[in-house]
């Protein structure tokens, strides 16, 4: 390739990668359009602490165990707590955005065409798992991250170029030390030193620099503070006050909470029930639910076989295929991504001892889909109408289950009493500056309770009823002292 055939590549893949930019971001955001209206419950804990303990307190649980998150916290406590849910927000779009285009770059890396690169990613964006994968949420971050780091362990080989190997191994580190599965990453890492694939040296120190980051984050875990620390001694007054320290108590936000043991024998007992879990949430909805209800011993055993079967001979016959052949670097990448979906899997389960909450689907769906949308696109590059065929009912099952959560999910999920993730009218600044004047009237300690829904209303009045929960079950409450709240 001549000078100015490189120059030309390379200019291209930057106008990709700008229009992959405007694409990913446009997505992230239509997905989180309102969820700035309010505080959830999660991000309520971190900005509680983040205003209530010094920035060195980093092994409180306000950072749940993951360093980013409490990057995040820490710089969103910087602004008036009234401004919080847009920040947080903004700062975890913006992560996502920033795996996402990692993710683009790593792909180009691979030598797949530009399509491709800019397929893939859309998976992360468009990933169809609305109990976990909502973007506005800063407790979430660790998941994208995990995705991207994962993905550069599994496709490409450490930078030539010494300031960006020692970039990417910091990064490495941190999302590490910022969420638990990136341990799949070490898994992958380490099949490569088994298989020799690479560079021996270079996956040894991408393995220990995982390893070093999963310790950070092990230590946090095993030395942090209850979720609600930070409130010290709290005394509640009156009914609602007390519905919210028992909802609380009862969600372990004020005990240390451990990580039940794992046998070694019941593990292996779960192999079965985990795969039947993963398999058959890649299911679109409402058939991912209804899945997990069969009880026939001949239907789960088809539930898990029949999509496995279906995957493998469409890969079995992309990769026979003569004429019209989808080049070696896509097929690579797309197989190394199905891989590092299934070490996911296998590493998540050796973890926790059996795979039962779709937390734990988010890397199995992000890599899978991501390897069928890299494949797709590099079908359609090589004009390889066969391909296309093959791979189009899985690419319309994809495009079937992303357009679903184009939506709040749990408005009509009975689990959530159908409260809603995401508000039409602003819930939160009216609830600080409600709960700014009752401090008016009270000492600088004194715990008070922000609500963001009126307790009073028709509708939550209909759910507590109904569901048998109290309130405050309904309620992304905010607890905190007077002066965490107060103007700055």
């Amino acid at each position: 390739m001549s000078q100015h055939e490189a120059y030309r590549n390379k200019r291209t893949s930057y106008y990709w990668a700008v229009a992959a930019g405007i694409v990913y971001l446009t997505i992230l955001v239509a997905r989180v359009w309102g969820a700035h209206r309010f505080l959830h419950f999660e991000e309520s804990a971190m900005v509680g602490a983040s205003r209530t303990l010094p920035i060195t307190a980093v092994w409180d649980d306000h950072a749940y165990g993951f360093v980013w998150s409490w990057i995040l916290s820490e710089i969103a406590s910087i602004f008036d707590i009234a401004l919080m849910p847009i920040i947080f927000v903004s700062l975890a779009t913006l992560t996502w955005l920033a795996s996402a285009l990692w993710m683009f770059f790593v792909l180009i890396r691979t030598g797949i065409s530009n399509m491709g690169a800019f397929c893939g990613p859309l998976a992360l964006c468009l990933l169809p798992l609305p109990d976990v994968a909502y973007i506005g949420i800063v407790s979430s971050v660790g998941f994208p991250l995990a995705v991207a780091m994962i993905s550069t362990v599994s496709l490409v080989e450490v930078s030539s170029s010494r300031r960006m190997a020692r970039v990417e191994l910091l990064l490495i580190i941190l999302i590490a030390a910022s969420t638990p599965p990136a341990l799949v990453g070490a898994g992958v890492a380490a099949l490569y030193c088994l298989l020799r694939k690479g560079s021996i040296r270079a996956n040894l120190i991408r393995l220990a620099c995982i390893l070093l980051g999963a310790v950070v984050s092990i230590m946090v875990f095993k030395f942090q503070d209850p979720q609600m620390a930070y409130l010290g001694e709290w005394v509640p007054t009156g009914g609602y006050e007390r519905d919210v320290l028992q909802r609380l108590t009862e969600a372990g936000a004020f005990i240390t909470r451990e990580r039940a043991s794992v046998g070694v024998v019941q593990t292996l007992r779960n192999i079965p029930g985990t795969l039947r879990f993963v398999i058959t949430q890649f299911y679109p909805e409402p058939w991912a639910s209804r899945a997990i209800l069969e009880t026939g011993g001949v239907a789960k055993l088809l539930q898990v076989v029949l999509p496995l079967s279906f995957v493998a001979v469409i890969v079995t016959i992309l990769s026979r295929m003569r004429n019209r052949k989808i080049d070696s670097p896509t097929m690579r990448a797309a197989i190394w991504l199905f891989i590092a979906a299934a070490i996911s899997v296998a590493v998540q389960h050796l973890l926790v001892g059996q795979l039962t909450l779709r937390q734990y689907l988010f890397l199995p769906l992000a890599l899978f889909w991501m390897g069928v949308l890299v494949l797709m696109s590099g079908a359609v590059v090589a004009r390889s109408g066969r391909a296309v065929a093959l791979l189009a009912p899985l690419v319309i099952v994809f495009i079937f289950a992303a357009a679903q959560n184009f939506r709040d999910p749990f408005q009509e999920n009975p689990r959530q009493g159908g409260t809603g993730r995401y508000a039409a009218t602003d819930l939160w600044r009216p609830a600080i500056q409600k709960a700014r004047e009752a401090c008016t009237k009270l000492d600088d300690d004194a715990v008070v309770v922000i609500s963001q829904f009126n307790q009073s209303d028709e509708i939550i009045e209909q759910m507590s009823r109904t569901s048998g929960l109290k309130k405050a079950w309904f309620d992304h409450s905010f607890v905190a002292r007077c002066r965490v709240i107060a103007d700055r």
